[in-house]
């Protein structure tokens, strides 16, 4: 599952950086970010691949693109790592509870 999530992690930070180029909307970063999700867990072993499939829809779900876009338009990466950091850090703590 840590792969998918640093995966995901870094295609988001990915798209975000293309999105400047690319004239891309939150909205659309939001869909392809889901996308990959599914993707990148289609390659995964079964037993790992609903709780990981579960944070990174999570963390898509729930990423700031707003927040992303501005801060790759203001070259200021450090805010759009942090905000991608402690998503993911809020996914997995609801995942951890939901499990147990």
């Amino acid at each position: 599952m840590k792969q998918l999530i640093i995966l995901t992690l870094a295609s988001l930070f990915f798209t975000a950086s293309a999105a400047a180029d690319e004239a891309l909307t939150a909205e659309v970063l939001k869909e392809k970010s889901l996308a990959m999700c599914e993707s990148k867990a289609s390659v995964l072993p079964e037993g790992e691949k609903a709780e990981a499939l579960a944070v990174c829809q999570c963390v898509a779900e729930n990423t700031n693109y707003e927040l992303i876009l501005e801060a790759k338009k203001s070259g200021d990466d450090s805010v759009a790592k942090q905000h991608m950091e402690e998503t993911l850090k809020t996914c997995k703590a609801e995942d951890a509870s939901i499990g147990s």
